[in-house]
């Protein structure tokens, strides 16, 4: 999904939409060169801040899901797991769910 957004074009289809809109409203003299020079600076401004919100929302994601997998993937120790099979499969269950909502809590989503 970030290489769809990054790499796919998503940003940049949007910042040469806007370029060509701002290029005809110019052209059509709705507006003069300093300010559509103006708007495609902020433009510019706006969707790097959006790219970089994008790639920090994902880095945080993917280093959660780390952490959950990692915690799954550590089972308690030998003298704390449950002896009967399926005590055993529903404590590392409620461990996924605990860091599962910790990771929800962390997002905010």
């Amino acid at each position: 999904m970030q290489n769809a957004v990054k790499n796919g074009g998503i940003i940049d289809g949007i910042s040469s939409l806007l370029d060509t809109v701002i290029d005809k409203v110019k052209k059509a003299g709705l507006i003069n060169n300093t300010i559509a020079k103006t708007i495609k600076q902020g433009k510019n401004i706006i969707l790097n801040n959006v790219e970089n919100n994008i790639t920090s929302t994902f880095n945080k994601q993917y280093e959660s899901i780390d952490y959950a997998n990692k915690y799954i993937s550590n089972p308690l120790p030998e003298d704390q797991r449950p002896r009967d099979k399926r005590l055993r499969y529903m404590a590392q269950a409620e461990r996924a769910v605990a860091s599962f909502q910790r990771w929800l809590d962390e997002t905010a989503l």
